[in-house]
């Protein structure tokens, strides 16, 4: 059972991290350009990039070995993880550190980039080192610790960034900064945190164990991580920085959903690999029952934001900004997609070698889709393309994630899936025929009352409840 403090908890802390991108936003884009946000963007994706691959696929490994060794074995496993990736993310940052401006002109055709280059590998090398401590955390069912320090470094990331953008006028620069600064500060206060209590050893054993798993792994973030981030790359190359900004503004919005569904994943995560190892049959069948709650809070919190992205944007945002509303809409359907990837059923069937093959076919589909629809359609061809491919892949892993590792999903929960991608893709057309924006709200409220009477119809509330 997930004990009811630990569930409020978890509910504070992902409620706070998907509503700090709604809030902070509009503050950012009175201080930073359409350009600046571009560049943010592309300097993300190149450290995102080198960070993900300096972790060689061990993240998911970790989470799943944890539930394999002793109780006494796991702190040295984590030490020892955590210790090896940020040797290697030290080194990759000394690499483009030397090399930043050739890397800069090579990938992006703009030397201006390059400083940029090291504030993203930065951000996102502490970031992704963090995470290891919060898959600790999170199997270990500590839930007030790990929400109180996902909130810390939530609120701090961007209070910092707020300072250093407007009161000190720094910037883009500032808005890497302030983020890189905050979280630093949590992957320290985890160190003594996890390491400061009783003995603490580097296993080797328990690391290479890891790594013959996890090496495989590694094309799959290699391929992942171009997959995620390809759209704004042929954006820049095929059209300007601006339409990169606008895209990401959308993309950051739509993410709140995705950032809410990971929250929620750090619940159902540990459960459904207990489920999964379980000896108990009925434990392993109940998977899908087990998840339809999760599901409908996912569809619930990304309705109105899909839904409501025109709104949004012309009450918070400068009129430049205004024109990425559709990429709010169209990715929020990919994400709400996303959570049947987001079960670990190939990870738990050990078919590492599977998951890089279909994440190869995955980038392969997105840049064949990316490139004639972003040069024809700019940014919106990036989003229907990134859908699309999204879509098509997410299938491909669910269909064998089933024949490995079969979950018996709810009929109730396909119902909800079809009614809200056709409530999304029914509100992007309706903008074209129905000009009245009154009639549009009272529309769009009338879809979201629906889906919250399908909630009561399907009994789902009363399961959010019941929760195990």
């Amino acid at each position: 059972m997930i004990k009811k403090h630990n569930f409020f908890w978890y509910g504070l802390s992902f409620s706070i991290k998907s509503i700090i991108p709604l809030v902070s936003l509009p503050w950012f884009s009175k201080f930073l350009s359409l350009e600046e946000f571009g560049i943010f963007a592309l300097s993300i994706f190149f450290g995102t990039f080198i960070s993900g691959i300096s972790n060689l696929g061990l993240l998911n490994v970790f989470e799943r070995n944890y539930f394999e060794i002793s109780e006494e074995q796991r702190k040295n496993f984590l030490f020892s993880v955590v210790i090896f990736v940020l040797c290697i993310i030290s080194s990759s940052t000394f690499i483009v550190f030397l090399f930043q401006k050739s890397l800069s002109i090579l990938i992006f055709r703009d030397s201006a980039i390059a400083e940029f280059l090291i504030y993203g590998l930065l951000f996102t090398g502490i970031k992704s080192l963090n995470q290891y401590f919060y898959t600790y955390l999170k199997n270990q069912k500590a839930g007030k610790v790990f929400s109180i320090l996902s909130i810390i470094e939530s609120v701090t990331n961007i209070f910092i960034a707020l300072i250093l953008v407007i009161n000190l006028n720094l910037g883009i620069k500032g808005f890497f900064l302030g983020q890189t600064l905050g979280s630093l500060l949590v992957f320290f206060f985890f160190c003594l945190y996890c390491f400061n209590h009783g003995y603490t050893s580097f296993n080797l054993k328990l690391l290479t164990q890891s790594l013959k798993l996890s090496l495989p792994l590694t094309p799959r973030i290699f391929f992942a991580v171009i997959n995620t981030h390809f759209d704004r790359y042929m954006i820049n190359l095929l059209g300007t920085l601006g339409g990169v900004g606008i895209y990401e503004i959308g993309q950051k919005l739509s993410n709140s959903i995705f950032i809410f569904m990971t929250a929620l994943q750090q619940i159902f995560s540990p459960n459904v690999y207990k489920k999964m190892f379980s000896k108990n049959k009925s434990e392993f069948l109940s998977i899908g029952k087990y998840l339809t709650p999760f599901f409908f809070m996912c569809v619930l919190f990304a309705m109105p934001i899909a839904l409501f992205s025109k709104e949004i944007l012309f009450l918070f945002f400068p009129e430049e900004f205004q024109y990425g509303a559709p990429v709010i809409s169209i990715l929020s359907v990919l994400y709400i997609v996303y959570f049947f990837g987001k079960q670990p059923q190939l990870m738990y069937a050990k078919r590492t070698g599977l998951i890089s093959w279909l994440t190869f076919f995955s980038i392969f589909l997105n840049v064949s889709l990316n490139i004639p629809f972003i040069y024809t359609y700019g940014y919106l061809g990036a989003a229907w393309a990134t859908l699309i491919s999204g879509i098509i892949s997410t299938s491909l892993n669910l269909y064998y994630g089933q024949k490995y590792t079969p979950i018996k999903y709810e009929r109730k929960m396909i119902i909800i899936l079809i009614y809200f991608v056709f409530v999304v893709l029914l509100n992007l057309m309706q903008q074209n025929f129905i000009k009245d924006n009154l009639a549009q709200i009272v529309i769009k409220l009338i879809s979201i009352l629906i889906l919250i009477f399908m909630g009561l119809y399907f009994k789902i509330f009363k399961k959010i409840n019941l929760l195990k």
